[in-house]
């Protein structure tokens, strides 16, 4: 069961990727708190099945896949949190 556990990262990986391309791109609307939650959920879920799964080279490639979608989503909670807080920055 270990050994296939990167794969169901890198499929909730996918999967998030398809979530946000619906979400955002393709219904041109902006990320409300639930599909903040669901990408959030999604991301996280695909970060902790590539840690608990087994060595190898794809369980590599899942941790550096999903590690980077993980801070790119930091980085968007953190600029929407500073948003609310200091008002918009290029103003």
């Amino acid at each position: 069961m270990r050994k296939n556990l990167a794969l169901v990262s890198l499929l909730l990986i996918v999967a998030s990727i398809v979530v946000f391309l619906v979400y955002v791109w393709l219904l041109n609307l902006v990320l409300g708190p639930l599909s903040f939650l669901l990408l959030g959920s999604l991301l996280l879920g695909s970060f902790i099945t590539a840690l608990k799964s087994e060595k190898g080279f794809l369980k590599i490639i899942a941790l550096i896949i999903s590690s980077i979608a993980m801070v790119f989503f930091m980085c968007i909670v953190m600029y929407i949190v500073l948003m609310i807080f200091f008002g918009n920055f290029g103003t």
